[in-house]
């Protein structure tokens, strides 16, 4: 007696799962110059709204802060100009009507949610009404440099 087997064809089937975790970013894309103008030697204040602009990235959503910090803190208006030993005071906004300020005395932080594009963001440059020293302005080019901080 023949004994006939049979081949028989079998499978199994197991699952995985593919994850990945997406972390909120934001970025610098890019801070362009600001350049006030020229003034007179004896002139007390002095706007410029034409805006330099900041550029930044932010995840879809994601809530941010941008701060401004002058490497010349002090006086009544948060940040100087430098030249020399000659300092003239300035303010920096998010928009031509002056608010929100970019200073210690108002806090500082402008506040958006990132889109996942580029988003850009005007800065306008002010120089306050102040007492010019003795004799006037010192001539020449005042300077700052500006430290941009994005939080998220």
């Amino acid at each position: 007696m023949v004994l006939a087997t049979s081949a028989s064809a079998g499978t199994a089937t197991s699952t995985f799962q593919v994850s990945i975790t997406i972390d909120a970013s934001c970025s610098i894309v890019s801070a362009s110059n600001l350049n006030l103008g020229t003034i007179g030697g004896t002139s007390t204040a002095f706007s410029d709204f034409t805006p330099s602009t900041v550029t930044v990235n932010c995840s879809i959503g994601m809530p941010y802060g941008i701060t401004l910090a002058s490497a010349n803190t002090g006086g009544t208006t948060g940040f100087q100009m430098v030249n020399g030993t000659s300092l003239l005071g300035y303010q920096l906004y998010a928009n031509s009507f002056g608010n929100p300020q970019w200073d210690s005395s108002a806090g500082g932080t402008y506040s958006s949610s990132g889109t996942g594009a580029n988003q850009a963001i005007g800065v306008y440059g002010k120089i306050p009404a102040q007492a010019a020293p003795v004799g006037g302005w010192t001539v020449g080019t005042y300077s700052d440099t500006v430290t941009m901080t994005v939080t998220w």
